[in-house]
């Protein structure tokens, strides 16, 4: 291994503290598979300085200049949705187990347009089956499929998104 070691011209050494941390990225692109391991971490690298979070429940919270929301779905079902995304990850339905409670969150979303644009990390598992949020994309709400189904569908607008001012939060 040493030997195989000095042959590699650009060997990094892997730090696990490091995993996580994005001090030096001012865009997410989905392609640099931005992680976190809690919801507070992405939220707090998306808020102000100021006013950190140390622990965070909700699924979704607003960004710094109240024009989108960081969502952190679960895309699959479980007891409260039926959520999923597409083979191509270009869209998110947001399906509530009791379809009754569909166009009641419909509506809901549609009163708020920072609710209608996402900025989207995805629970999943990783290889060890640690629960991590890995971004997605950016989402906005396509109001007319929405309405014709009567829940939640938004569409992928990009797969990169920047940082608040152009630079990172460090946390």
């Amino acid at each position: 291994i040493q030997t195989q070691k000095k042959e590699l011209q650009s060997f990094t050494v892997w730090d696990p503290n490091k995993e996580f941390t994005y001090e030096d990225v001012d865009i997410f692109n989905v392609e640099d598979q931005i992680v976190f391991k809690k919801i507070v971490d992405a939220i707090n690298y998306f808020r102000n300085k100021s006013n950190k979070y140390q622990g965070y429940q909700s699924a979704a919270a607003e960004t710094m200049d109240g024009k989108r929301t960081l969502w952190f779905p679960k895309l699959f079902k479980n007891k409260d949705w039926n959520n999923s995304i597409s083979k191509d990850e270009n869209w998110i339905e947001e399906i509530p187990i009791s379809f009754s409670k569909g166009k009641d969150h419909l509506n809901k979303i549609l009163s708020s347009e920072s609710k209608q644009n996402r900025i989207v990390f995805a629970k999943v598992k990783d290889n060890l089956g640690f629960i991590n949020y890995k971004f997605k994309g950016y989402y906005q709400l396509d109001v007319v499929v929405s309405k014709k189904k009567g829940y939640c569908c938004y569409e992928r607008k990009t797969t990169s998104v920047s940082v608040p001012d152009g630079k990172p939060i460090k946390y």
